[in-house]
């Protein structure tokens, strides 16, 4: 029987359409996306059966089969090539760091640098070095522009001790390559960059320092999102939905305040079919992390209403669409 005939027309151009689509992110490697498509088939395959059971299947079934071999075969293959190019960009990425490390504790002056570019006139990776360094020119406002925003935004001691360090090693970097090319305008203008620069960043307890003064001020202007509407049926089931949430993750949490920051739902429909899914509601959710002790803010947490065939489950499922952020506890009503 032809699809277009069969009562379960719509299912099987729907089931056509997923396999399409996860081929495509096969192509594409993108292998949780394929694989996430296989249990939703296998469903679909279900419910064809059981809407048209004169309908053959089989193509559909033998196109779900080759389905399940490609995530198998592509994804090991494709894989075992990744760890291939990591591995080998790890050991150049080695070869580079021992470099460096190997200028940067014997090229000291001027004069040392001058003694060992004479006596390896003949050191045939040379020129190869100075093409490096010339084209990493290229880079270093791009470069510096990034470490200024790293620095100015301020964030925990951990993440400020890597920017501090990345600064070091690139301005150690250029230091070294001004040694050995004098005479390159660029490379020498690119090592005062960095270290004008790194005296404006100071000592790693400056830059803590100052991270920490901006937190602060971050922290004290930050707010909750303002409520654009109250419906306390809404809120109620916000508050069941979170507290669930807090439940299931095992996470010791008292929530403390919703602000509800849309004015109504969001139907979530199927892609294909158009059939209604559930519906969404958003709202920003401030609440404490009583193991630390410290207020927290979800900015946009979103509950989620299953449809059921004749309207919309009495219950709702919560979910944070991103992590939650450090809120001043007074903060909460202002």
């Amino acid at each position: 029987m032809n699809a277009q005939n069969s009562r379960a027309k719509i299912l099987v151009n729907a089931f056509e359409k997923q396999i399409e689509v996860a081929n495509k992110a096969l192509e594409q490697n993108r292998f949780k996306t394929a694989e996430g498509k296989i249990a939703s088939l296998e469903r679909s395959l279900v419910s064809i059966k059981k809407k048209d059971p004169d309908f053959d299947t089989s193509n559909l079934e033998k196109k779900l089969e080759e389905l399940r071999v490609s995530c198998g075969a592509n994804k090991t293959e494709t894989l075992a090539e990744r760890k291939g190019m990591r591995d080998a960009f790890d050991e150049k990425l080695n070869g580079q760091k021992i470099m460096t490390k190997f200028l940067s504790e014997l090229i000291i002056t001027q004069e040392l640098a001058n003694k060992v570019i004479a006596a390896n006139k003949d050191y045939r990776g040379y020129d190869n070095d100075v093409e490096e360094i010339q084209f990493r020119t290229k880079t270093v406002d791009r470069n510096l522009s990034r470490l200024k925003v790293n620095f100015s935004e301020g964030a925990d001691n951990e993440t400020m001790e890597n920017h501090f360090k990345d600064l070091n090693s690139k301005k150690l970097f250029w230091q070294t390559a001004a040694t050995i090319l004098p005479e390159e305008r660029s490379v020498v203008e690119a090592s005062k960059k960095y270290n004008d620069f790194a005296e404006t960043v100071g000592s790693l307890e400056d830059v803590k320092k100052t991270s920490k003064t901006f937190q602060n001020e971050k922290l004290a202007n930050k707010k909750m999102p303002s409520a654009v509407i109250t419906d306390a049926k809404i809120e109620r089931l916000f508050k069941t939905a979170f507290n669930n949430e807090s439940k299931d993750t095992n996470w010791d949490r008292t929530l403390l305040k919703i602000n509800i920051t849309d004015r109504g739902w969001t139907i979530i429909k199927n892609k294909y079919t158009g059939a209604i899914l559930g519906r969404k509601h958003f709202a920003a959710i401030a609440f404490k992390d009583n193991k630390k002790g410290e207020c927290r803010l979800y900015i946009n947490y979103h509950i989620y209403q299953q449809y059921n065939g004749s309207g919309y489950n009495d219950f709702a499922t919560g979910k944070s669409n991103m992590a939650s952020d450090s809120f001043l506890c007074e903060n909460i009503n202002k």
